[in-house]
């Protein structure tokens, strides 16, 4: 599907993030790291997505070649408390180390925009920032 999209819209490749979730690293992540290599071959940037919501995240960040980290937003409902926020630090820093773009996700208010960015994150998701939208409407949005 995403192929024939893209037919007469190669020039937004470079624009397509492919989210991977832990559950589909779970599966099967031989198969996963294969299409993930495939993928970035073609040009598509990959991030790791729901980071912090599952089991094995660490072992993620060590092994698979992606090129984003998206926290989740578990995190960003209770960005103040302090244990919370100490994890956020953290795993940004880590992220940043790591070379990799920093997405949190569940932004949904002003004081959020603002923490997040003051901590340095290249990318927030979320209502605050505005609606989802199809690949359709972005295509005639970029076109």
């Amino acid at each position: 599907m995403l192929d024939q999209k893209l037919e007469t819209n190669q020039h937004l490749v470079p624009y397509i993030t492919m989210e991977i979730t832990e559950s589909m690293m779970i599966d099967d992540y031989q198969v996963v790291l294969n299409n993930v290599n495939k993928l970035q071959e073609r040009g598509f940037k990959v991030s790791i997505d729901d980071f912090g919501s599952g089991y094995a995240s660490f072992s993620y960040l060590q092994s698979l070649p992606a090129n984003e980290l998206k926290i989740d937003r578990c995190y960003t409902e209770r960005f103040e408390e302090p244990r919370t926020s100490a994890i956020l630090e953290s795993v940004i820093d880590l992220a940043k180390s790591l070379n990799m773009i920093i997405v949190v996700e569940g932004v949904e208010s002003t004081q959020q925009v603002e923490r997040f960015t003051k901590l340095g994150v290249d990318r927030l998701q979320g209502w605050a920032m505005g609606k989802p939208m199809s690949l359709d409407d972005l295509i005639l949005k970029t076109s």
